[in-house]
């Protein structure tokens, strides 16, 4: 499987790093066999999933230029990922970037750094009614769009995981890779047909 995934852009002093979180590439390792991962500011081969990770701020929220930068990456993925018709998921920022592209609301949210409790609205493809994710936002998706589906909400309403109605397209806003270890809701979530 080839998988494209977005990269993080970083500064220090005076330069600017695009990056990759070393537990992702364990945990794409960890659901996939040998996948072929890229990340850079374009793609250079064709893949079969986009991942559009966490880190860096929306551009509505931030002027700097790393935002700005990590956005222009995410506007050609998505753009070439929807030409293509090639299978998107979303982590935490990259969930805000795709629920926003789809004309949801991003608001400020509270209470979301730690751990927190989702509530499973379509029961049937999962095996319990809440789940303990994860949490690293500051910013939420407070009103989903019409051609989004949501699939789980934390206590406060906001989306913590929505699917789109057509496309093969998903969001989460926990951070699988970021467990000791990996869990089951999040390798059904990345491997399993949860997309309609």
């Amino acid at each position: 499987m080839n998988i494209y995934v977005t990269p993080t852009i970083k500064k220090f002093k005076t330069e600017i790093y695009l990056s990759i979180d070393n537990n992702l590439i364990k945990f794409l390792n960890n659901i996939f066999k040998k996948p072929k991962l890229e990340f850079s500011n374009i793609i250079h081969n064709r893949p079969d999933l986009i991942i559009f990770t966490g880190g860096n701020n929306l551009i509505n929220f931030s002027k700097n230029d790393y935002d700005r930068l990590r956005n222009s990456i995410n506007q050609k993925t998505f753009k070439y990922g929807i030409k293509n018709k090639i299978k998107m998921i979303g982590i935490c920022g990259g969930a805000q970037f795709i629920a926003k592209k789809f004309g949801s609301k991003i608001s400020r949210v509270n209470g979301h750094i730690g751990h927190h409790k989702i509530y499973i609205k379509d029961k049937k493809k999962f095996f319990k009614k809440t789940y303990i994710v994860n949490s690293y936002h500051d910013f939420g998706i407070t009103k989903i769009s019409k051609k989004l589906f949501s699939i789980a909400i934390a206590g406060d309403n906001s989306i913590e995981f929505f699917n789109h109605k057509k496309k093969e397209i998903l969001g989460i806003m926990w951070h699988p890779e970021r467990y000791k270890k990996f869990k089951k809701i999040d390798k059904n979530i990345f491997k399993m047909n949860l997309w309609n």
